[in-house]
């Protein structure tokens, strides 16, 4: 009898040690899924603002971005030449123009035939556009306006935007009442051969 209770003992324990380790797996499991859905890498929960399209493509040689816009002292007929102006611009006094973030790449080494998700996240009602730079070639996608998330997203495939291999540089530019800000992405997108 003796043995009897001393195995079912010996069971709970077992018992309860899988139910701790299964409990804290799914809390982990939980806190990964909260944090993609946060950051718009996972769209489990809400529904994820993509268009498939072909990029435009246009060549040029230089890729300032030249507004009107006075720069700190200086007169409205010197125009300043930026390629980032801070984090946040102010545009018509109610809506800020936020620096475009987010993952302007689902990865940063596809194959010629992969697809690639890009998002772009600034302010509300924002034009936003991608350009993908090589030397002197430029692919772009078209431009889109972010919803009231400040969120746009494209479905693309490198075959369809004309990406050779190579090293291109990923510049994201979101435009808002005359007003323009641009992030360039600290790592290249490396199209494999």
């Amino acid at each position: 009898m003796r043995n009897k209770n001393y195995r079912s003992k010996s069971t709970l324990k077992n018992s309860n040690k899988r139910m701790v380790v299964l409990a804290v797996l799914l809390l982990g499991l939980l806190g990964i899924v909260t944090v993609l859905e946060i950051s718009h890498t996972t769209h489990y929960f809400r529904p994820a603002k993509t268009t498939q399209l072909i990029p435009v493509t246009t060549n040029k040689t230089s890729n300032p971005v030249v507004t009107n816009t006075p720069a700190v002292g200086k007169s409205a007929d010197t125009p300043s030449t930026t390629t980032t102006t801070g984090s946040q611009s102010q545009t018509d006094g109610s809506i800020m123009l936020i620096k475009p973030y987010g993952l302007f790449v689902s990865t940063h080494k596809p194959t010629p035939s992969g697809q690639v998700l890009s998002t772009c996240s600034t302010s509300p009602s924002t034009n936003c556009s991608i350009e993908f730079i090589m030397g002197s070639e430029t692919k772009k996608l078209p431009g889109q306006i972010t919803g009231g998330d400040g969120t746009t997203s494209w479905l693309w495939s490198i075959k369809q935007a004309g990406l050779s291999a190579g090293s291109w540089q990923i510049k994201v530019t979101a435009t808002l009442n005359g007003q323009t800000l641009s992030t360039v992405d600290q790592t290249n997108l490396e199209v494999q051969p």
